[in-house]
């Protein structure tokens, strides 16, 4: 049977596809001691019995012709030193909309999910720890109780084959209506995190119509969703998701030497926490209900504990199964606790992401100084690099500029707008322009 190799184009050139006389294709990897890197220069651990989509989904799955995906079968052969993984591919047809099932999901169909989507998400952990952090989450008070919904598209004659699947967790958000003589409401809203299609059926609109028959559940509920795209603009903006700006302060630290500074201290989870929270959330009220009136919608996520709790639980346990070393400090407080500090330790990227910062009174630049000082220190403690603020104010950005000229460590900082991935996205009911829309305090807190 005739064959033609074509390249990749990734990073490495030893992996091409081979394209067959009978219209299928394979897809040859070649390397030494099953290490593998690829576009996104990640190096993965490969194992003899893996799918080979566990590989390269996202990677050579997207250099494949249209409607062609890769079989599950994974067949390792020798070639010297060098190891070689062959994998069929086939074209997957879509099942009719008849034959497709749109319900939430049973426990062992969430199990199954995890299992698909792991395959792109689970790392740093193995693909066991990352079922097992999913499956905690679930009993966290943001989704518990009934709190998440675990949406799936299915075929019917084979309930555990899931064609896509996305989770909706319920959230609060404050509301200032346009000529509402400042009036603002509390009110639930949902967000959209976690779609995933299998890659036997990507390309065939099956994400479309799950968003679509979720939008119509929400839509019977609340008013207002939001979720984060990381797939660009297009695709949720289409779907009646509105971008918006995702400004975002990046902190790379280039020479070491941050501690704690004196009068900062340390929070751990807990009650302090949700006090904390409790209070941001009353004074964020009073700050739109402040607002001049303009005649536009003015909208933010509510900080709420159960919330910023579930994605210190993720953090902790990735850490526990990534490096065996929990997370123990979640923030810092500043002298007189008008100002502090949330973060969130991202294990993936290697960074700390500041989830929340508060700042009140005189000493708020000096106090925003301080609190970012503790989170060096802290990202030093766990090794990273990089420390990521989401919609810096004026205040913080002050603060930020008080460390670089600090002389305690040494750190440069980028203002930039991000354009693929994080970017926030609302859609509400109402006839309203996106243009009198205003979604104040974009923060990472608000990330799920």
């Amino acid at each position: 049977m005739g064959k033609r190799a074509v390249p990749c184009g990734g990073q490495d050139k030893a992996c091409s596809h081979l394209l067959r006389d009978d219209g299928n294709e394979e897809l040859l990897l070649l390397f030494p001691r099953f290490q593998f890197r690829h576009c996104r220069r990640e190096s993965l651990r490969i194992e003899r019995n893996l799918r080979v989509a566990q590989v390269c989904n996202q990677s050579i799955e997207k250099k494949l012709r249209p409607g062609v995906t890769l079989d599950e079968d994974l067949h390792v052969s020798k070639m010297g030193s060098v190891e070689v993984l062959t994998a069929t591919t086939s074209r997957t047809s879509a099942p009719p909309l008849s034959d497709v099932v749109f319900d939430e999901a049973t426990p062992e169909q969430r199990k199954r999910t995890w299992e698909d989507n792991g395959i792109v998400w689970a790392r740093p952990l193995s693909l066991e720890n990352y079922i097992a952090r999913e499956a905690a989450l679930t009993e966290t008070p943001l989704c518990r109780d009934g709190n998440c919904h675990y949406w799936i598209l299915y075929r019917r004659d084979d309930p555990l084959d899931i064609i896509s699947s996305c989770e909706t967790p319920r959230k609060k958000m404050l509301v200032r209506r346009g000529r509402s003589g400042g009036r603002v409401d509390e009110v639930e809203a949902y967000s959209v995190g976690s779609v995933h299609t299998h890659p036997r059926y990507r390309a065939r609109g099956m994400a479309g119509y799950l968003l679509g028959k979720v939008q119509e559940f929400l839509d019977e509920r609340v008013q207002w969703s939001f979720l984060y795209s990381d797939i660009g603009r297009q695709y949720y903006a289409q779907r009646g998701w509105n971008v918006f700006k995702a400004d975002q302060m990046t902190m790379s630290l280039v020479e070491p030497g941050f501690v704690v500074p004196q009068g900062i201290r340390l929070l751990q989870s807990g009650a302090e926490i949700k006090e904390l929270c409790e209070r941001d959330t009353s004074a964020l009220r009073s700050r739109l209900a402040a607002l001049p009136e303009d005649g536009r919608t003015h909208v933010a996520v509510v900080p709420t504990y159960e919330h910023i709790s579930w994605q210190h639980t993720n953090a902790s346990l990735s850490a526990k199964y990534a490096t065996g070393r929990p997370v123990t400090n979640v923030g810092a407080v500043a002298a007189g606790g008008t100002s502090w500090i949330l973060w969130f330790h991202d294990i993936r990227e290697r960074e700390l992401k500041i989830q929340r910062i508060v700042a009140e009174g005189e000493t708020s630049v000096e106090d925003v100084r301080d609190l970012l000082e503790a989170a060096f220190a802290e990202a030093e403690a766990w090794g990273f690099k990089t420390v990521i603020v989401w919609a810096p104010g004026d205040t913080v950005s002050l603060g930020a500029k008080a460390v670089a000229n600090g002389g305690r460590g040494y750190v440069k900082i980028v203002w930039s707008e991000r354009g693929d991935t994080g970017l926030p996205s609302l859609r509400w009911r109402r006839d309203v322009h996106p243009g009198e829309v205003v979604w104040h305090d974009s923060e990472f807190y608000a990330w799920c």
